[in-house]
C-alpha cells in the first residue's frame, strides 16, 4: 500500500530525527577525542539524512525512493539539490571546498567504505580533514528544517 502525503511528511520527519542524532552522536564522540574516522562518518551519515530528509518534506513526490538513491551517498549532490528546491544562497566557496573533501572521502565507493573498515590509516588516527564550517552548516539546516516541520505540522 503506498503512503499518501501526510504519510510521507511523518517519514521524512522520522528521517529528519535519525539524521539529527547521527550529526549528535558524532559531535558528542568528537568532544570526547573519539576516533576521527567515526566521527566524520556519523557526521556525514546524519547529514546525507537531514539533507534527504529536507528534500521529502519540500516535494514527497518528487524525492521518493528512487531519486533519493540516485543522490546515494553523495553530500554535494544533496546540498545543490536542497540549494536549488529551497532556493537557498549558494554555499561559500570556503564551506563548498570542505564539503567536497568530506564527500570524496564518505561518498567515493572505490575506497572500499574506508570509513567503516579497517585498514592503514587507522594506525595514524584516521582522516586528517577538516569539518568544522560542514559541522557548523549542518546545525543551520538542523534548526531551519525543524521551521519547516513545525509549519508542515500545522498547515
Amino acid at each position: 500500500m503506498p503512503l499518501t502525503n501526510h504519510g510521507k511528511i511523518a517519514l521524512a520527519h522520522a528521517m529528519f530525527f535519525k539524521g539529527k542524532s547521527f550529526l549528535a552522536a558524532g559531535i558528542l564522540l568528537d568532544r570526547d577525542n573519539g576516533h576521527k574516522d567515526v566521527v566524520l562518518y556519523l557526521i556525514c551519515q546524519g547529514l546525507e539524512i537531514l539533507q534527504k530528509s529536507l528534500l521529502m518534506l519540500r516535494d514527497c513526490n518528487k524525492y521518493g525512493e528512487e531519486k533519493l538513491k540516485k543522490i546515494g551517498h553523495d553530500l554535494m549532490k544533496g546540498s545543490d539539490e536542497l540549494i536549488n528546491l529551497y532556493q537557498f544562497r549558494p554555499l561559500k566557496t570556503s564551506v563548498r571546498e570542505e564539503l567536497k573533501a568530506v564527500n570524496a572521502y564518505y561518498s567515493d565507493e572505490k575506497r572500499k567504505d574506508p570509513l567503516r573498515y579497517f585498514g592503514i590509516h587507522d594506525i595514524f588516527g584516521g582522516h586528517s580533514l577538516t569539518i568544522n564550517l560542514v559541522v557548523r552548516r549542518s546545525l543551520a539546516l538542523i534548526r531551519l528544517g525543524e521551521r519547516f516541520f513545525i509549519k508542515a505540522r500545522f498547515a
